[in-house]
């Protein structure tokens, strides 16, 4: 049969609350690898997209006419406001 430790232990508070571990952590792991963004089924139809956030990053991931996913910032490059909120249907995405 198991014991239990007397005092459980964890990490210290600021590991849950200093902007720098964040930062650390959004440079050493998160930008590292692949993040989940959504399922290939929220953008079945072609034209459709749904907005989501990767780290600290806003990306549109949009279904092409010929049927091919891709994802981008969701940043307009000349005026910096967001080319898309939320999810729909849409011909062109174009900032507000």
């Amino acid at each position: 049969m198991e014991t239990m430790p007397e005092q459980a232990t964890s990490f210290p508070w600021s590991w849950y609350t200093e902007p720098e571990i964040l930062r650390r952590e959004q440079e050493r792991i998160f930008r590292r690898s692949w993040q989940y963004a959504g399922h290939a089924g929220e953008v079945a139809e072609p034209g459709s997209y749904f907005t989501c956030a990767a780290g600290h990053v806003p990306v549109v991931v949009t279904r092409s006419r010929c049927g091919e996913l891709n994802a981008f910032v969701n940043v307009c490059r000349h005026r910096g406001h967001p080319v898309a909120a939320g999810s729909g249907r849409r011909e062109t995405l174009q900032c507000a």
